[in-house]
């Protein structure tokens, strides 16, 4: 249900390699390596994914990074607990619960039914499915010009 559509993934990673010529990396966990193999399958060059890591590699792999986009996960925990620039890509389910996250900035799509408790009244989860590809792309701006640099993702 706090997944962004693959589609949606598939769309901003093309353009952050058109746009910034930026190397991707995406991880996910093991159950996600079909998810990740096709999102790869489908997007630009420059885009690889890695499914099957321990704690101390991906902390090691978001040490490098210049910017973390990705769904409410402990991913995005442990970017920004490292400093790593971060942009959250939010689920309105428990909206407020895990907070603070550092210095991250989120995108959201905030509704009346905000903090539902993961009791969707919506056949799919608007305040996240509705979150588009664009409106992350805004974020990824503002993050680049306030560092005035970008190098690998």
């Amino acid at each position: 249900m706090k997944e962004w559509p693959q589609e949606n993934y598939i769309q901003l990673v093309n353009k952050l390699t058109e746009q910034y010529n930026l190397s991707i990396l995406l991880c996910g966990g093991k159950n996600e390596k079909t998810y990740l193999e096709s999102i790869v399958k489908r997007a630009n060059s420059n885009v690889k994914a890695i499914s099957d890591f321990s704690l101390l590699s991906i902390i090691e792999i978001l040490k490098r990074t210049s910017l973390f986009i990705g769904n409410d996960s402990g991913l995005l925990h442990i970017a920004t607990t490292l400093g790593v620039p971060s942009i959250g890509i939010l689920f309105g389910g428990h909206f407020s619960r895990y907070f603070p996250y550092g210095s991250m900035v989120s995108v959201a799509n905030i509704l009346p039914c905000f903090e539902c408790n993961n009791k969707c009244i919506y056949s799919q989860p608007l305040c996240l499915t509705e979150i588009s590809p664009e409106s992350v792309m805004e974020k990824v701006q503002i993050i680049f010009d306030t560092k005035n640099s970008y190098q690998k993702i």
